[in-house]
């Protein structure tokens, strides 16, 4: 595995945990538009920082869109994990304060 790849992935983690936080702080409800916001963000900055595009003729198409590929599923798979732990504590927290109201009651 390429340090390159690493990196995407690393990226991707921290990008889906900003999202989710960004996410919660505006009271989002759809999970999809969380996912695809930081998915594209992901990939685009993963191709905008870690492609040296001063060396991209020496490339072929192939590579390119092999490397598309590789940011695309690491950023399915960081941006996932990323935005778990948020959302997994609202989910508690949620849960704890529903208790808490009905205990009430």
């Amino acid at each position: 595995m390429d340090f390159t790849y690493l990196i995407a992935l690393v990226f991707a983690l921290l990008v889906g945990f900003a999202g989710s936080l960004l996410f919660l702080a505006i009271r989002g409800r759809a999970y999809w538009r969380l996912i695809a916001s930081t998915l594209a963000v992901s990939v685009i900055a993963d191709y905008a920082l870690l492609i040296d595009w001063s060396r991209v003729d020496q490339y072929d198409t192939e590579f390119v869109l092999l490397d598309a590929a590789f940011f695309f599923g690491y950023g399915v798979i960081g941006c996932s994990i990323g935005t778990f732990p948020a959302l997994a504590a609202r989910a508690i927290y949620r849960t704890v304060k529903e208790r808490e109201l009905r205990d009430s009651v």
